[in-house]
């Protein structure tokens, strides 16, 4: 699939966190496997085994929901052993399961232990015990199609591979006799922009969708690049502000210049940001 506007570095979850972005960075180092923190004024850096997250540190205008969780698999060859995975899978239940279950942990038809927690500051966690060996990471996004977004998983991932460069490397559906239409999405992966991201459809009864309480972020190093991304994102204009906008599919994305960190530390730049919808660099110092 050709890409026509790749980031500068793959698209990043970011969660909103009603409090302390360097206080969260530091709780999910500690609770988390195979997790470095790198917190800084306002926002958090999360590396789980080499792949980012994102904290914003805010208030409690938004929080995150289900619509997109973290999804982490717990492998013998990243652990040593099955036994060791399972282990390090039931502490890291133990750990960040403040906020309870939201699938109990036990066996399922698709794994020999899984667990779906949410931690102290509402992010929700899948965490898979997985006996193949897999070249899949062990941390990936997983967008949740429900509400008002079931039924548009294919469309929306297919979007999000034509316009940022990617493939699909896996996807199921549901079939016949399922609780959900045949044709409804079961389980896909896929890379978009270098990252790589699982996505389900989930069914049009549940009470939440996509919001910005958990946003994707593509940084960029030029205006070609956010002027090529915002034109297939934002779909909402109400939502185009300072570089955050809203597309077809209800995702909250984050369009951003690759120093943002940079220009949010300068006063004058900093308050033009504040000001804008997209970024536009030219009007930047």
């Amino acid at each position: 699939m050709t890409s026509t506007f790749p980031p500068a570095s793959a698209p990043t979850a970011c969660v909103w966190i009603n409090g302390d972005a360097a206080e969260a960075a530091t709780y999910y180092a500690r609770t988390l496997p195979l997790t470095a923190s790198a917190p800084a004024p306002g926002v958090g850096t999360l590396s789980i085994d080499g792949t980012d997250l994102l904290l914003l540190g805010a208030d409690a205008t938004y929080s995150p929901n289900p619509s997109i969780s973290g999804f982490l698999r717990f492998s013998p060859e990243r652990f040593g052993s099955l036994e060791q995975a399972e282990q390090a899978l039931r502490h890291t239940y133990t750990a960040i399961g403040e906020g309870g279950e939201l699938m109990p942990l036990q066996a399922y038809p698709f794994a020999p232990l899984f667990v779906w927690v949410r931690d102290r500051y509402g992010f929700t966690w899948q965490l898979f015990l997985e006996e193949n060996p897999s070249d899949l990471p062990f941390f990936t996004p997983c967008f949740m199609f429900g509400n008002v977004a079931h039924g548009k998983c294919e469309e929306a991932t297919n979007t999000w591979m034509s316009l940022l460069g990617g493939e699909r490397l896996s996807l199921t559906r549901h079939g016949e006799g399922s609780y959900l239409e045949p044709e409804a999405v079961q389980m896909t992966t896929f890379t978009m922009g270098g990252g790589t991201f699982t996505a389900i459809d989930a069914g049009a009864f549940h009470d939440f969708t996509f919001d910005p309480g958990v946003s994707m972020t593509l940084f960029y190093k030029d205006q070609a690049g956010i002027d090529g991304a915002w034109s297939v994102l934002s779909q909402v204009a109400d939502a185009e502000r300072c570089g955050w906008c809203v597309d077809a599919y209800g995702v909250s994305w984050q369009v951003l210049p690759q120093n943002i960190g940079q220009l949010m530390a300068d006063t004058d730049a900093r308050s033009k940001l504040l000001s804008m919808g997209k970024i536009d660099l030219s009007q930047l110092p």
